[in-house]
């Protein structure tokens, strides 16, 4: 017994800007989740964000990041807080690359940590292109 494919597509937002908002909801939730949540980082990436770990520890700003995730995915699904939930994920990706590039800037040169910078940067960029769009 299979399910159609159309009643599985129900269970997403609608195409266009919520389904944008919560495709990379899921990605920051699952990347954040895995990387600083269920497993610490890297031990040169705890190196690059020392400076943010002496205000919380590296999993508790894992939460945060996962909670913005969440709360962006919970919006994508109610049309009128669709531009919250962009807001709160942009925010969020955009503090967290922030850190890893100042980390990078002014305590060491990590590839990897260039790479998680690279990538909360390019969900920013996604982001923002999509609502300028207004896909």
């Amino acid at each position: 017994m299979s399910t159609p494919p159309s009643r599985i597509r129900r269970l997403f937002p609608p195409s266009g800007a919520a389904y944008e908002l919560w495709d990379c909801a899921v990605f920051v939730a699952i990347i954040v989740t895995v990387g600083y949540v269920i497993e610490n980082p890297q031990p040169a990436q705890q190196e690059t964000l020392s400076f943010v770990d002496q205000v919380l520890s590296l999993n508790l700003w894992g939460m945060v990041l996962a909670t913005c995730a969440i709360v962006a995915g919970v919006c994508a699904y109610i049309p009128r807080w669709i531009s919250f939930g962009y807001g709160v994920l942009v925010a969020g990706c955009f503090f967290w690359s922030a850190v890893f590039v100042v980390g990078i800037v002014c305590f060491n040169g990590q590839p990897r940590s260039l790479v998680s910078a690279l990538i909360y940067a390019w969900v920013v960029r996604r982001l923002i292109s999509t609502k300028k769009r207004g896909a």
